[in-house]
């Protein structure tokens, strides 16, 4: 039997942004579907889950993938640092952290959404989702190169979810 649970996380990370390194106070709330009636399988999803947002982020510095010297200077120093594909900003870490939890709990626990709020931002980024993610890929696929595979697998994610299945029908 699948069962809806949600939890709330808060983290404090930093984010270099115009040559600037500034913190930031992260709230994260996670909607979750379990995937598995194995209680002991969904306990260690979540706490993979609780692992990867409250020990392994809180403390690191968001940086865009092209701040090559920076992104060295910071690991020389002992700066853990997560290298993002784009600019540092909340809605991009909330795409990163819902493909990064949805890999680490390993469809044990469904990553339905996720919900990002910080401090610095004062904007709440709801509904992170799969969707939004294949979007977000296919809008930046002007800078990638998408193997055929790869766009048949966007396409599989995107007829997989249940809103599309009924609205488009199969391929």
């Amino acid at each position: 039997m699948n069962v809806k649970i949600s939890s709330q996380h808060k983290f404090l990370a930093g984010f270099w942004w115009n040559n600037r390194l500034e913190f930031n106070y992260y709230t994260v709330d996670v909607d979750m579907l379990t995937a598995t009636v194995d209680i002991v399988e969904q306990n260690i999803a979540f706490l993979r889950l609780r692992y990867i947002i409250e020990d392994t982020l809180s403390d690191i510095v968001f940086i865009n993938q092209t701040e090559i010297g920076t992104i060295r200077s910071m690991k020389q120093a002992g700066i853990r640092v997560a290298v993002l594909p784009e600019d540092p900003v909340d809605q991009i870490v909330g795409m990163v952290l819902h493909t990064k939890l949805s890999l680490v709990v390993e469809d044990r626990i469904i990553i339905r959404g996720i919900r990002l709020q910080s401090v610095k931002a004062m904007i709440l980024y709801t509904n992170i989702t799969k969707l939004s993610l294949i979007l977000f890929l296919i809008v930046m696929g002007g800078g990638l190169l998408l193997t055929r595979k790869i766009q048949k697998l966007l396409i599989h994610q995107i007829m997989s979810l249940p809103l599309l299945q009924h609205a488009v029908g199969e391929i």
